[in-house]
């Protein structure tokens, strides 16, 4: 972690919000870094308030807000609380910028759509879905709905979506029934889980497809040695 940038991904990475996140101009610093943590090589946070080196790269911003004779100045010692203040909102507003640098169009539609996810948008269930993922999980899902949006619901992206969450699943077409899915998770079952796979149900299964669910148990494959493992096998 060096820029301002990377220390508010990192915060969101430990689940804090970068709104609560204090940014104050560091008395001990190198002149080489932006950021001023105790040690060179730290890559956690230790809490919302955070030191850094403003002059690094917006000396052209700051020198005269951080001028060490600015508010030792009489006339001026009733401004240190509203310059600390200042200091913090205009780093915000910095690392706002430095975060949409390069940003393409297709990763703001992504991120207004998780916005969406979880402010409610394709409802509660999906909303509290979305909520037990990590970070990582609900951007990769919805890019995967942006991908639906714009080519239509598809069996390719159902079993991408499905994969992105469980990375061990297989799925399979019935022969019976070509609109019949067995899907086998490889995971066993918890409440969040199971909020997550009726969330991929929901939102990227195709109309008329139905499927079958199967956990930490996989169903027997005659013929197949690893699939007919004696008490590790499901009932289908």
């Amino acid at each position: 972690m060096n820029f301002i940038w990377d220390i508010v991904l990192q915060a969101e990475e430990q689940g804090m919000d970068r709104s609560e996140l204090f940014f104050q101009q560091a008395t001990d610093f190198s002149p080489y870094c932006e950021q001023a943590f105790a040690c060179i090589n730290q890559d956690v946070l230790d809490g919302p308030n955070i030191e850094i080196n403003a002059l690094y790269r917006f000396s052209h911003i700051f020198q005269e807000l951080l001028h060490p004779e600015l508010l030792v100045r009489p006339e001026n010692l009733d401004l240190a609380e509203c310059a600390a203040c200042f200091f913090d909102v205009v780093v915000h507003l910095l690392s706002e910028i430095d975060l949409k640098h390069g940003l393409t169009k297709r990763e703001y539609f992504v991120r207004q759509l998780r916005a969406e996810l979880l402010n409610g948008v394709y409802g509660r269930e999906a909303a509290a879905a979305v909520a037990v993922m990590d970070r990582k999980l609900q951007f990769c899902l919805a890019n995967e709905l942006l991908t639906q949006i714009q080519t239509g619901t598809s069996l390719r992206v159902f079993r991408r979506a499905v994969r992105t969450a469980f990375a061990g699943s297989l799925i399979y077409q019935s022969n019976y029934n070509d609109k019949e899915l067995l899907l086998y998770l490889g995971e066993k079952e918890t409440k969040e889980k199971a909020q997550i796979i009726q969330f991929l149900f929901d939102l990227f299964l195709p109309f008329g497809f139905s499927a079958r669910l199967f956990w930490e148990y996989h169903f027997g494959i005659i013929g197949v040695d690893a699939a007919m493992q004696l008490g590790d096998i499901a009932l289908f």
